[in-house]
């Protein structure tokens, strides 16, 4: 029997019980008694799992991700631009998908800038408020509600933001996906 692991842990194939099916229209070949296409078969799925993340890694890097996730969206809280850059990586890439997307460490600054003096100019708080969280290896899909103080006045815009991540844990795209007329209709 194959049992889930790390990679490299041996498998005894002979011990496989593996049934004689047809599989994408091709018939295997040889019989149960001699087991020539459940060897071969199982061969195949032990190279295949070499190639595979552990389940067990996929999940600790997932929940990794989102906890990075998580201290960004606290990041954005503190008004820190500073604390904010510190999540991405050198060539990240961030695209509010209305706009205009910015790549690189020094573009994504001065579109965060360009923000905080232009769009959200006035911005005294930010509250991300994340209603879902879903990830997968490496990306980090979330849909939340971003509220802004502006002039003392509460403005919210709902947001789903996908995340790519680097395996170092930084972020290496962000795209957030909204109806910027939302937006605009509560900050005119």
């Amino acid at each position: 029997m194959i049992k889930a692991g790390h990679v490299g842990k041996p498998a005894v194939i002979d011990e496989l019980k593996l049934p004689l099916v047809q599989r994408d229209g091709i018939k295997p070949s040889g019989n149960a008694e001699n087991g020539v296409s459940q060897k071969l078969f199982a061969t195949f799925v032990m190279i295949q799992l070499r190639h595979i993340t552990p389940v067990e890694d996929l999940i600790s890097m997932a929940t990794g991700h989102e906890n990075t996730i998580k201290e960004f969206f606290e990041a954005w809280s503190s008004l820190n631009v500073d604390r904010i850059i510190d999540f991405f990586s050198e060539k990240a890439v961030f695209h509010n998908i209305p706009l205009e997307p910015a790549t690189g460490k020094d573009s994504i600054r001065k579109t965060i800038d360009a923000l905080f003096s232009g769009l959200l100019k006035g911005v005294t708080q930010i509250k991300i408020e994340v209603l879902r969280t879903v990830s997968s290896g490496g990306t980090v899909f979330d849909e939340r509600v971003d509220s802004f103080e502006l002039n003392g006045k509460w403005v919210a815009l709902p947001v789903v933001g996908v995340f790519e991540m680097a395996p170092n844990g930084k972020i290496i795209a962000w795209r957030d996906y909204f109806d910027l007329e939302t937006l605009m209709k509560q900050i005119r």
